[in-house]
């Protein structure tokens, strides 16, 4: 297996596909770097893709987080396989999570060896407040918190813990987050429902969540919902050419937070999949694989 090791020790899996100019692509959450391969494949003729799992998640789920912010340890792990490659300079896209990841490069170190970014479906601040009403829908938001809360009430600081060894409520917790994310990123009953009847079934779920990796998962989302970064002043001082995918039937998060984005960054292109909710690159798969390679192909 393709493991890099970063600059504190831990092994990152990535999988590096193609030939030609590079391009890394993030993952959302709950998500891994086989969610690429079907767009990735098609253009690894004239495109090199660099596809890796963020700690916790896919065949990195055993790396540790250090850093005392999940987004900041997700930039520098890009940094570090940036130099395991030795790549120069890339292009750089994510979905949802990893969209969150790639704005936060701007806060770290300003798209530093970056020549473009897409985004898709993610605003510059993931939680509302009083002068942001665009956060997280808050039903996601409120089993998020319940799973942080039952996390620290029960002191589950050994991530060794197997997850079936784990009390039943967190374990109940942790499957009904990743039930409301599923249900939330498709735009039609029938979708959702399928989504929702896939999550109980408990093979599927331990074959693509790997519950194992619950510690690791946790905390992030922990840092996701309390530390909740405001990246509205950094994304105006973005200076590279930034593409901004948007379903516009998005219940996940509302339109106007990623339309805030295109509103507020000198060298943005909007792009609207009218029929698509978070998970555009499911429901829209020809249109998506189309302005992959337009963007690619700046």
């Amino acid at each position: 297996m393709p493991y890099f090791t970063m600059r504190d020790g831990a092994k990152i899996h990535a999988r590096v596909i193609g030939k030609g100019d590079p391009c890394i692509l993030l993952h959302g959450f709950g998500g891994d770097w086989r969610m690429w391969v079907p767009y990735a494949a098609t253009l690894s003729h004239r495109y090199k893709f660099i596809l890796p799992d963020l700690r916790g998640f896919g065949l990195s789920h055993k790396a540790p987080l250090r850093s005392k912010n999940a987004m900041t340890q997700y930039v520098e792990d890009i940094d570090d396989l940036m130099d395991n490659l030795d790549c120069d300079e890339a292009k750089l896209g994510g979905l949802s999570l990893g969209a969150y990841t790639c704005l936060h490069k701007q806060k770290v170190n300003r798209f530093e060896r970056i020549s473009h970014c897409f985004v898709i479906d993610h605003p510059p601040k993931a939680m509302s407040n009083s002068d942001w009403p665009y956060g997280m829908h808050p039903i996601v938001t409120d089993v998020t918190r319940q799973l942080v809360d039952c996390f620290k009430s029960e002191k589950l600081d050994d991530p060794e813990v197997p997850f079936k060894q784990l009390p039943a409520r967190f374990q109940h917790l942790f499957q009904s987050v990743y039930r409301a994310i599923a249900v939330y990123c498709l735009p039609r009953l029938y979708q959702k429902w399928a989504a929702h009847i896939f999550n109980r079934i408990q093979f599927a779920f331990n074959a693509i969540v790997m519950p194992d990796s619950w510690h690791t998962v946790t905390v992030v989302l922990d840092e996701y919902i309390n530390q909740d970064d405001d990246l509205r002043d950094h994304v105006k001082e973005i200076t590279i050419p930034i593409t901004i995918m948007a379903g516009i039937k998005s219940e996940l998060f509302p339109n106007a937070g990623v339309f805030y984005l295109d509103e507020h960054i000198r060298q943005s292109r909007l792009v609207r999949f009218e029929r698509s909710g978070h998970a555009l690159f499911l429901t829209e798969p020809v249109k998506f694989q189309r302005e992959l390679k337009k963007f690619l192909e700046l």
